[in-house]
């Protein structure tokens, strides 16, 4: 509520509300129409401003009216109109005009509300016209014009640059930034294709203008808040084939939404070729009336995972599709995805997560919370903080190291921190997995997070580790264009980590592509690409031709992260789904299984593959 009577300054806000108010009065009075429209229109868009701040932008309108409407009344109250009658009466001169027609009362009513209307409107104006990168250039030349009772002392200036400006603003995506190395990237993949007909992108919303606009590429989710249930159903899924699932449920959308309201006879058919008949009419159905399922989805947590009571009835469809589609065998789900992505000519690729939607901290929790809640996952809410409980708890630290429920905290604790614990569900979610890739739980240590966690702090995390259809293709590496990179400290560039890898191979400069996970990722993006699978099938044997039976067969990409891994039958052969790059494929047994690597204690041998 502070940032939203800021945004149109104290005064103004508080006389919108007086406005309305007068609005109110003339409605009673005269019961014009064109009164009752101004008083809906008003009322409504200054609620839904009040309530979420992305409707500041509509409710514009409504405060320049209203407080207007104040400003009006007080004027009128004020005899301005006789001031200014009185002040023309007699020409040349000036000072009897003055003296008659301005008082006591109207100088000040004048004046107040130049304090409280106008100039701060106009200040906020300015401020708001100037990003944020260059607002310290023109705070300091204000510093250095304005008399000397006006500024700070030097010290405190200092600290605080810029003094004069900052409430408000916007930053100019400038080419270094973690996004716009991002978007500049994605924009060159699929490149033979027209943007609109290139694989789809999903994030969260808040990206999809950008990923349309720079990224050139469709995008599941938008800024207006279209496809935000899939994609927080996305951001939160448990394992691969629920992603899949829903991929294919955001498929079905439109063409339920192109045909109608109901499914084509082809896709029914390719529906019921998976799923049978009953699976294949429950998900129509489901799409037709989802609000009926929400008690099976209530009611069956260990099938359709744990939710909300009031789950919405968008979110209800997407969690029943999910669940009819993703206990199926992998292979079945890809099969079918692959089916519907060529009768639609549609397809959703890349996912990526950023640093703003990861918890990394009970103090930097991000806004994992919003997909969360929006997801309609349970949540808690103490004191503004939203909690997905399922996901990480919080708990408050006081001065001498005690926890607290923040529902629990005593009234003379003084906290001083925040501590976040998380849970099993965070570690197997899909932002989890892009994001870092293993959790300690995966490698037989504690709920801990590679790299950033004490437990783990000389572990570097494995994007999209152990996943058979995701794979990591890009986030930020950094490389030195010149071999004695110790005399050019300041040359060091942040690149794709694609690009890191072929600069390295080709010796050109120096490559680090695993610099420290806690200074690259809290400032990164990270992106994976689903790929349906190449099958690469082969056989172990001896130099006798003796087959190799029950040894363990591993997948690397060309990152050094394992994605698969699988064993030869009684006759050596083995079989399984890889994605594209530059792979290795590893031959161990002897067990002693190394859980990181996913490799057992001898290597007998390794093959590359190139898909």
């Amino acid at each position: 509520l502070g940032t939203l009577a800021m945004s149109f300054s104290p005064g103004i806000f508080l006389l919108a509300f007086f406005g309305v108010a007068y609005i109110l009065y003339l409605v009673k009075k005269y019961r014009e129409e064109y009164y009752f429209f101004f008083i809906v229109y008003s009322i409504v868009a200054i609620y839904m401003a009040i309530s979420a701040a992305r409707f500041i932008f509509n409710a514009a309108p409504a405060f320049a009216l209203t407080s207007a409407i104040a400003i009006l009344w007080i004027l009128e109250k004020l005899k301005i109109k006789e001031a200014v009658k009185e002040f023309g009466k007699y020409k040349g001169q000036f000072k009897k005009n003055f003296r008659k027609a301005v008082n006591f009362t109207r100088a000040v009513g004048v004046i107040v509300i130049a304090i409280l209307v106008i100039l701060p409107a106009v200040w906020s104006g300015v401020d708001a016209g100037i990003p944020y990168e260059t607002k310290e250039k023109f705070d300091k030349q204000i510093y250095g014009t304005l008399p000397s009772i006006m500024k700070p002392n030097n010290t405190t200036y200092q600290r605080y640059s810029p003094w004069y400006f900052g409430g408000f603003g916007y930053s100019l995506p400038k080419p270094e930034y973690p996004w716009s190395r991002a978007w500049d990237w994605l924009s060159q993949q699929d490149n033979t294709t027209p943007p609109e007909d290139r694989p789809a992108f999903v994030s969260w919303w808040d990206y999809g203008f950008e990923a349309v606009q720079r990224g050139e590429h469709p995008t599941v989710a938008d800024n207006f808040q279209n496809g935000y249930q899939v994609a927080a159903q996305i951001i939160t899924a448990q394992n691969e084939s629920e992603v899949i699932a829903l991929f294919i449920a955001r498929l079905l959308d439109g063409v339920y939404a192109s045909q109608g309201n109901k499914l084509s006879p082809e896709v029914m058919n390719l529906l019921e070729k998976y799923l049978g008949d009953e699976k294949a009419k429950k998900i129509e159905d489901v799409m037709k009336d989802p609000e009926k399922y929400r008690e099976e989805v209530l009611s069956n947590p260990s099938y359709y995972g744990k939710y909300a009571s009031d789950i919405s009835s968008v979110n209800t469809k997407y969690v029943m599709i999910k669940g009819i589609i993703a206990h199926m065998p992998e292979n079945r789900i890809v099969g079918l995805y692959d089916s519907l992505r060529n009768i639609t000519s549609k397809d959703i690729r890349y996912f990526a997560i950023d640093y703003r939607l990861f918890p990394f901290s009970g103090r930097n929790t991000g806004i994992f919370y919003a997909p969360a809640k929006l997801g309609d996952r349970r949540i808690e809410e103490h004191g503004g903080s939203v909690v997905p409980y399922d996901f990480y708890e919080l708990k408050a630290v006081d001065e001498y190291g005690h926890e607290y429920d923040l529902d629990k905290v005593p009234m003379n604790a003084r906290i001083v921190g925040y501590r976040i614990f998380y849970k099993p569900m965070f570690f197997h979610s899909m932002l989890y997995r892009t994001f870092i890739g293993y959790s300690g739980l995966d490698i037989g240590k504690g709920p801990d997070i590679p790299g950033f966690s004490q437990n783990l702090s000389s572990y570097q995390p494995m994007q999209a580790w152990n996943m058979t259809h995701f794979k990591l293709v890009y986030r930020t590496a950094y490389w030195n264009p010149y071999k004695d990179y110790q005399n050019h400290s300041d040359a060091w560039k942040p690149i794709p980590i694609d690009l890191a890898l072929k600069y390295g191979k080709e010796g050109k400069g120096t490559v680090d592509l695993y610099p420290p996970a806690y200074r690259v990722l809290p400032n990164d993006v990270v992106i994976v690409k689903f790929y349906e699978g190449a099958i690469i099938e082969g056989k172990v044997e001896l130099s006798n031709g003796v087959p190799l039976k029950h040894v363990r067969i591993t997948l690397f990409d060309e990152y050094g992260i394992p994605h698969t891994t699988t064993f030869t039958d009684d006759n050596g052969y083995y079989s399984l789904s890889a994605v594209a790059g530059n792979l290795t494929l590893i031959v161990s047994t002897d067990g002693d299984l190394n859980k990181l690597r996913l490799v057992e204690k001898t290597i007998l041998a390794q093959q590359e593959a190139n898909l």
